[in-house]
């Protein structure tokens, strides 16, 4: 926030529109995939997809602390910046909500709260473990290097997601 020279009424605007984007995106998600009769990996695809572009945009936000020529930073108004954070978590709550869908749906019906909470269980861990390795690259490096891990994660989670919904598909036919 100060970095950006951001209010903090602005900030919680921004952050409320990406939450909002959350919820949205997991509801058209799933919506989604059951029009798409039941291919959930093909939707965390296209999500994941869409991602992309939207992370590639995202450090041309950021201000430089020690950069008066604002070199990285086209200085948009407020307001493309939250509907750029709306935009993401849109497409990140699509891929998060169809993941434990997924994982539900290829075990036995016995077995179904099993599989949501070890999916529960490795999220969290992997959420909670991924913050010190970031903040550290963040403080070190700055936010562009950081937004550029998580590009590279994105990119990453993607082309598993592609894999996994040709897999999919395959396999129904």
């Amino acid at each position: 926030v100060e970095t950006q020279g951001l209010s903090g009424k602005e900030a919680t605007s921004m952050f409320f529109a990406g939450d909002t984007g959350t919820i949205a995106g997991g509801f058209v998600a799933g919506s989604l995939s059951d029009f798409a009769k039941g291919r959930r990996l093909l939707v965390a695809s296209l999500f994941s997809i869409l991602l992309i572009p939207l992370l590639l945009s995202f450090p041309y936000f950021f201000r430089s602390e020690d950069d008066d020529s604002n070199d990285i930073s086209l200085n948009p108004s407020n307001l493309l910046f939250t509907v750029l954070l709306g935009s993401i978590g849109f497409c990140l709550m699509g891929p998060k909500t169809l993941t434990g869908i997924a994982a539900r749906e290829v075990v036995h019906p016995e077995a179904s709260g099993t599989a949501g909470g070890l999916l529960g269980l490795l999220g969290q861990t992997g959420a909670a473990l991924a913050g010190a390795p970031l903040g550290k690259v963040i403080d070190g490096e700055g936010w562009v290097a950081g937004m550029r891990l998580v590009f590279l994660d994105v990119v990453g989670y993607a082309l598993i997601f592609i894999f996994l919904a040709v897999s999919e598909q395959s396999r129904r036919s």
